[in-house]
């Protein structure tokens, strides 16, 4: 099974314009190769009700709890296995905040996430060096 990468979040940020433009490409290169190999496919692009912020981590960049919930799902139902039928039922809108609201959840961000982030870049290191795996050797997972 392949994967391709959500291309429109549904937000309007230069940051996700370029986003979009970058997966559109690679989505591109994945579809191909699951036309070749005869992969089974699961792209969010063809449904609307992936361009939820109801689905994004506060980091803006993963899926949280639920996004990762409706993928599972979502993969159950395309390999016909038993699924949560609900899973494609969209979220209400989201809330929109007053503009207080939106600056100290951006500041908050910028703290958290945007900081730590430069700080990697500029020493050329990944978020991931220096972390354990979570399984270090092979597991097996019985449904």
């Amino acid at each position: 099974m392949l994967f391709c990468v959500l291309e429109d979040s549904g937000a309007k940020t230069r940051a996700a314009k370029v986003w979009k433009l970058r997966f559109e490409a690679f989505n591109a290169n994945v579809r191909k190769i699951a036309s070749e190999v005869g992969a089974i496919l699961l792209d969010p692009n063809q449904e609307s009700s992936w361009r939820h912020p109801g689905f994004i981590h506060e980091d803006r960049l993963h899926l949280n709890s639920l996004g990762h919930y409706r993928v599972a799902q979502a993969v159950l139902a395309r390999l016909s296995l038993p699924h949560d039928q609900s899973w494609r039922t969209p979220l209400p809108p989201p809330v929109k905040l007053p503009l207080v609201d939106q600056i100290k959840q951006n500041l908050r961000w910028f703290i958290l996430y945007g900081i730590p982030w430069a700080i990697r870049r500029i020493r050329k290191k990944s978020s991931g060096d220096g972390r354990s795996p979570k399984y270090p050797a092979p597991i097996t997972w019985n449904s």
